[in-house]
């Protein structure tokens, strides 16, 4: 009969500081009994922990289901469009992303058009296919929208 290893939970270092205690506010006034150096590389720590943890976890998108003509708003970056045309914002240069999803069965597709003599990958419109195909834009630079 074969043993199985116990398998114990990983356990982070604490300072000695910090060893007392169970709540965040003992965390914290842990911390502060710190010197003023491991303060600074346990905010380092934290600042860097927080990046890490947006860059794995995606942000949450909020979806606009939308009827054609529409003309896309400064809070929208995810559409979800019956046939007709989308109207894209003037281009800046933000690097702002929108997704434009055609949700229609019945439709021959979603026509974007970019707002005054702005370009999508250097043409004038952009003619999004049947149900359930997909495209992103990034407002790349002024007068640019591009396909990502």
């Amino acid at each position: 009969m074969a043993v199985s290893p116990t398998i114990t939970k990983p356990q982070l270092p604490r300072p000695v500081a910090v060893v007392k205690g169970s709540t965040w506010t003992d965390i914290w006034n842990g911390i502060a009994t710190l010197s003023k150096q491991n303060q600074n590389l346990v905010q380092y720590l934290q600042t860097y922990l927080t990046h890490v943890y947006n860059w794995l976890v995606p942000p949450k998108v909020d979806v606009s289901v939308v009827v054609p003509p529409y003309t896309i708003n400064a809070t929208d970056s995810f559409i979800a469009a019956t046939g007709g045309q989308i109207n894209l914002p003037q281009s800046s240069g933000s690097g702002r992303v929108i997704t434009i999803k055609n949700i229609d069965p019945a439709s021959a597709g979603v026509l974007i058009t970019p707002d005054g003599t702005d370009m999508i990958d250097g043409g004038t419109t952009y003619l999004l296919g049947p149900e359930f195909e997909v495209v992103s834009l990034v407002d790349g630079q002024v007068g640019q929208w591009w396909i990502l």
